[in-house]
Parts: structure tokens; sequence; C-alpha cells
């Protein structure tokens, strides 16, 4: 199908699908209510729910392509307790049934933090947490984004370095806390939260 650059079976099990479970170190998945934000080809959240199969997940992604390739994969598998939306978040995070009722919100390899919050922080209910995935080198993102983890009414609560196993490559797992309810203007309207980081 053409979703991943990779394609030798031991890259996409250790940078795909180890990788998307790794979190699982640091958060508890279980009975969780969980958006997948930029899914792509499924990553993270459908290894997460391969491991997890009692999660509610919600696979978030603009391409058609990528999310029809994801909904025929869920078929496949026979998931149940999925559901797979074409749209922009920004577009999302307008319907009252996915703003603000999510426990978990994942993305890996989506944009820089300061962008990302904006999409992921008013999809989740007050308490829930952010999980975003980033290379090694996340320091500068994080000075960038205290105005709007202040605007998003969030908090760093964690910020994990570990290697994958067998290419010794490093990683960062960001858990980010939602602290108090969201302004109804955020995320702004599509694109500008990639244009005009907060």
């Amino acid at each position: 199908m053409n979703i991943t650059s990779l394609t030798s079976s031991q890259d996409i099990i250790i940078k795909h699908f180890i990788d998307s479970v790794s979190s699982a170190a640091y958060i508890s998945y279980s009975d969780k209510k969980i958006i997948d934000i930029g899914s792509g080809g499924g990553f993270p959240g459908l290894p997460l729910k391969i491991v997890f199969p009692e999660i509610q997940i919600t696979f978030v992604d603009s391409s058609s392509k990528k999310a029809r390739a994801l909904k025929s994969i869920c078929e496949e598998l026979k998931m149940d307790n999925y559901q797979v939306i074409n749209d922009n978040i920004e577009n999302v995070a307008r319907v009252q049934t996915h703003r603000e009722s999510y426990d978990i919100a994942v993305s890996r390899a989506v944009s820089p933090l300061n962008t990302l919050l904006e999409y992921m922080i008013p999809m989740l209910r007050v308490k829930g947490k952010a999980v975003i995935y980033k290379g090694p080198d996340v320091e500068k993102e994080v000075e960038n984004s205290h105005n709007a983890l202040r605007v998003l009414k969030s908090k760093i609560k964690k910020n994990v370095y570990f290697r994958l196993p067998f290419t010794n490559e490093g990683r960062r797992i960001l858990v980010v806390e939602k602290e108090g309810k969201t302004e109804p203007e955020y995320p702004r309207g599509i694109g500008k939260p990639r244009k005009r980081p907060l």
C-alpha cells in the first residue's frame, strides 16, 4: 500500500511496532479512550490497539489513501471498538462527541511540539494525557512550547529518553497532562496552528 518508507521486516518491527508500544512503559493504556492524531499507516495507535485490545481508539488522518488503508487493516485484523476518521483534526475538534472526551491522545512524527499541542490538547478531558513520540533532540521544541503549554492549560509531566533495541537509536516520549478546559477558539482553523504556532 506504500504507506511507510521502511521496507525490511526488521526495520518495520523495530522502528514502527516496538517504537509505538514503547510508551506503555510510562503510561497505562488499559481501558482507556484514545485518539491517534495523524495516524498515517496506523502508528502508534495500531500496535497499541493490538497490545491493548480493550481500548477504544479513534484514528484521525487527513489523507484519504492512508485512512482507507488503515480501515482495511483494522477490518483484516477483525478489530472492534475503533473508528477511522478521514479529516483534519481542526475539524474533528469542533465535533462535540470528540472534543474534550479522550483519556489519551497519541501522535508520532506529525508536527513540531507547539503545533502538535494545539491539535492534541483540545481533544482531551481535563487530566487527560497527550503522549508524544519524538526524536532524541527535543529540547528546542520544548523551549518553543512554553506559550502553547500555558495557553492550552497543560504541563509536561514526563520527558523520557530511551534507545530502541537492536538499532540503539535514541527516542523521546513526552507525556503532557491537561490541567484545565480548553478555550473554544482552539484549535484555530485549518493550517493556522502549523503556520502560526502558539
